[in-house]
């Protein structure tokens, strides 16, 4: 049964795979294809907001099939399939089997994990290692095996280097043990299972200090774009549970989305909650605390530093849906109908943002297609950024298509060219005052068109 699932799964997250890269992924894949591994660890890493593992991973599987949206992404498809094993193994351990097959289903069919299971960042590779830890967490806890001991601690330092925030599941562990585990000779062990955590921030600690400046720089020169990386506010912290249930689908009417979301999260945090007398207790601590104390951890940080957004809490999914599995299963007359309306929300969910390219990521394909093709003189004509750093996505494509528009800066001389294609891209963010647009129109230029391209907006100018 549980490879029918990962079977299930894997389709699922096949289907259009071959959208367009998004910025960020753009980022991840030219900085993998293009610099060497101590450039990403010396050069990239100290300027960029996450641990370099996942790019020295990338630039490893790039090597090995290259950079199509296809290839690069089914890295992440491989980590989503093997968390949904995990979670298998996890509810095996926590209660029986079939809690395992529930949970596993409930996400290989979740319309959020699938999203982030088809990008080419590190939340699949951190939402893998993050259950990986839980489940071998649970087995020192049950057993002595030299084997078990050993992987738990290889996670927790490869969490650390993968991404940032999913290292906060370690309060969760630390607290269960101070409440659940007085043996001081088994205390003393798991202390050394931290070793190689400590020894990979020590090593890291330059890096993580050459990044925080790195942020504190973007917060004091572009407060606009330190704002929208996620503070934490009462609309983000709503999205946590929506998102987790409905993935990245919305509806035009936001009333009914509102009822619905509201509905189903009174619905799920009933039965996760209400769990309480048909589970050990010290199970039942140990999931809720890895579900809500990171988040809360986060919503902390978030309040002073820009990092609360669902997408980043990502890697406790998987105890949410063991908790919701667990939930249903445990109410055993309508158990069977609990577990047919929640699939048929996740199929539904899923299926929306699959078959509807409004909810596909940035269509840059697209648009670096659609200059190339609208554009006569090639020699004359330039598409212009507000902000050097937004070009990769566009870079990546117009190398892929053989396109002829060169991207440009403000710094240019607007002169030479008689066609501009204007980026609209956080124009807003990085050029509040709209002095890019202005200068261009002072410049002779006028608007012939706008083009929207999935959330990527471009205007066409000509100087007459």
């Amino acid at each position: 049964m549980i490879l029918f699932v990962i079977i299930l799964g894997f389709v699922l997250r096949t289907i259009s795979l071959n959208q367009s890269f998004w910025i960020d992924e753009a980022t991840s894949v030219l900085t993998a294809r293009d610099m060497s591994y101590s450039s990403i660890i010396t050069k990239f890493a100290p300027t960029d907001f996450h641990p370099p593992l996942y790019y020295l991973l990338l630039k490893f599987w790039i090597n090995l099939g290259g950079d199509g949206e296809v290839f690069v992404r089914l890295l992440s498809v491989f980590f989503g399939l093997l968390t949904i094993c995990v979670v298998y193994l996890i509810g095996k351990n926590i209660q029986n089997k079939k809690t395992g097959l529930v949970s596993a289903l409930l996400l290989a069919t979740s319309g959020l994990h699938i999203y982030y299971s088809q990008e080419a960042r590190m939340y699949a590779l951190s939402t893998f290692l993050v259950s990986l830890s839980i489940l071998f967490f649970i087995k020192i806890i049950k057993s002595d095996k030299p084997g078990d001991w050993l992987i738990f601690s290889a996670t927790l330092p490869t969490i650390f280097l993968t991404d940032y925030m999913p290292i906060l599941i370690l309060p969760v562990f630390w607290i269960y043990i101070f409440i659940f585990k007085k043996e001081s000779h088994w205390r003393k062990r798991f202390f050394y299972t931290h070793v190689p955590l400590f020894v990979s921030a020590i090593i890291l600690l330059p890096i993580l200090m050459s990044q925080i400046n790195a942020g504190l720089g973007v917060k004091l020169n572009v407060p606009g774009w330190w704002n929208i990386l996620g503070k934490t506010t009462i609309k983000e912290l709503a999205l946590v549970p929506t998102k987790f249930i409905l993935g990245r689908i919305s509806f035009d009417n936001k009333i009914l989305y509102g009822a619905v979301t509201l509905v189903l999260t009174v619905l799920s945090g009933t039965l996760i909650f209400s769990l309480k007398k048909s589970f050990v207790k010290e199970k039942y601590y140990l999931l809720t605390g890895l579900l809500i104390i990171p988040i809360i951890l986060v919503a902390l940080i978030g309040l002073r530093v820009s990092v609360f957004q669902y997408f980043r809490l990502i890697f406790v999914l998987p105890v949410f849906y063991l908790l919701l599995a667990t939930g249903v299963l445990a109410i055993k007359n309508y158990s069977k109908y609990l577990i047919i309306f929640f699939l048929a929300v996740n199929f539904l969910s899923s299926g929306y943002y699959l078959l509807n390219p409004k909810f596909h990521r940035e269509d840059w394909r697209s648009l670096v297609g659609f200059i190339n093709l609208h554009s006569l003189n090639t020699e004359k004509t330039a598409t212009l950024f507000v902000v050097d750093s937004q070009m990769e996505a566009y870079k990546y494509y117009d190398a892929k298509l053989k396109g002829n528009i060169k991207a440009i800066s403000p710094n240019n001389d607007l002169r030479k060219f008689q066609s501009i294609w204007l980026m609209r891209y956080v124009a807003e963010v990085f050029d509040p005052q709209d002095k890019t647009r202005s200068t261009l129109e002072r410049a002779n230029f006028y608007k012939f068109g706008e083009y929207d391209f999935n959330g990527i907006v471009v205007w066409k100018y000509i100087r007459l």
